[in-house]
């Protein structure tokens, strides 16, 4: 049950994700019908971050969040559905629009890392590895739409994507789905998880690897360093991420063999904001390619706090409170979608490559500061003995 829960959970990712890179690689065919400039695409790209942000305070409503089955749905509902409808669109606003809702395809993340951690309890972070590692795949997925849309065209190609999603979603609802839903978590549980300085430090210390994460996605060639190749830049930074996200998971599952989970993670979150800032530092005095190259892969590796960090929510908390807890921790880190992007791009027009790169070391070594004061916080479930007793059962 365990494998066929993470394959299709992969799956659902793997096809939601390839709406990321879809628009992109039919950028010259939708060109064509509806007019737009390469501009354009970093606007759709911010829209598509704010929307990851929105997915999350949604699934902060309880009503949504307590239940799997209802937030798969949703998700892969609103991704098809804004894919299909990509296909009838007739301007570039009403692509933005949908580009947005796009977003919510990470809605599933908080859910599908409560799922996983009951079936593979202390080694979850590796399975979060593996499918963190399916958005990447996804991405390649997405631009096998260019040879397809040779042979039927862009808005067609838009439709079978959407159809893809779709059964993925279908799929995992009838063969994954909880058979009965979580306890409902109120109002005033909510606020309290919101105010709670575990919550709180964690999510805070996550942002700043989202930060890094979401202004290299959004800019994309457009930051590369002189000396490099920016199409070579960008492929090693997926891949570079891909990697980071199996090899920080399986690092997380090894290290919490001796440690507790909570220092096993931040000692993953640490390590990844390290070489990330190593990275951008390398950016910044790039004098060759293969120096450019380097920082693209050292960049990455701040991809691989994604499944130490994911595993916070079904290991730390009570299991009622933990996909609602899932989805406060990623509306306080993915705030950086609709923060870092912007100021970043702000700080390259205005001041130049340089002063970007120092932010983006910068906002490394403040992350590697505030998971040091996160894993001093004891967590709800150390707090609260009695549900360490549920969960082992």
């Amino acid at each position: 049950m365990k494998l066929r829960a993470l394959v299709l959970s992969a799956l659902v990712m793997i096809t939601c994700y390839a709406g990321l890179t879809l628009l992109p690689a039919l950028f010259d065919e939708i060109g064509k019908d509806v007019p737009m400039t390469r501009e354009d695409l970093f606007i759709l790209s911010a829209l598509y971050a704010a929307g990851v942000f929105a997915s999350y305070l949604v699934g902060c409503i309880p009503r949504v969040s307590a239940s799997v089955r209802r937030v798969v749905l949703l998700a892969t509902f609103v991704v098809s559905s804004s894919m299909a409808s990509t296909a009838l669109a007739s301007n570039v606003f009403e692509i933005a629009v949908l580009r947005f809702v796009q977003g919510f395809a990470s809605m599933v993340v908080p859910v599908f890392s409560t799922l996983l951690t009951s079936g593979y309890g202390d080694r979850v972070p590796l399975a979060l590895g593996i499918l963190f590692a399916a958005t990447f795949v996804g991405g390649a997925v997405g631009y096998l739409a260019h040879p397809l849309s040779m042979v039927i065209g862009w808005r067609s190609a838009f439709i079978v994507y959407a159809a893809l999603v779709a059964v993925a979603g279908a799929a995992w609802i009838r063969f994954c789905s909880a058979s009965t839903p979580l306890p409902r978590v109120s109002f005033a549980q909510t606020r309290r998880l919101w105010q709670d300085p575990f919550t709180l430090l964690w999510g805070l210390s996550f942002f700043t690897a989202m930060w890094i994460l979401f202004t290299v996605a959004t800019l994309g060639q457009a930051i590369v360093p002189k000396p490099g190749n920016p199409e070579l830049f960008g492929e090693a930074l997926q891949l570079s991420m891909a990697l980071w996200s199996v090899a920080g998971g399986a690092l997380a599952c090894a290290l919490s063999r001796k440690r507790v989970v909570v220092v096993s993670v931040g000692r993953v979150q640490q390590l990844c904001l390290a070489l990330s800032a190593l990275g951008a530092v390398l950016a910044m005095s790039s004098r060759s390619p293969w120096e450019t190259l380097l920082a693209a892969v050292l960049l990455g590796a701040v991809q691989g706090a994604s499944p130490a960090f994911w595993s916070l929510p079904g290991l730390s908390y009570p299991k009622e409170e933990a996909a609602l807890a899932g989805f406060v921790l990623g509306a306080l880190s993915n705030a950086a979608a609709v923060v870092g992007p912007f100021t970043s791009s702000f700080l390259a027009m205005g001041v130049g490559l340089g002063a970007l790169w120092a932010s983006l070391s910068a906002v490394s070594f403040a992350g590697i500061a505030l998971t040091s004061m996160a894993m001093r916080i004891a967590p709800p479930i150390t707090i609260h003995p009695r549900y360490r007793a549920k969960r082992s059962v």
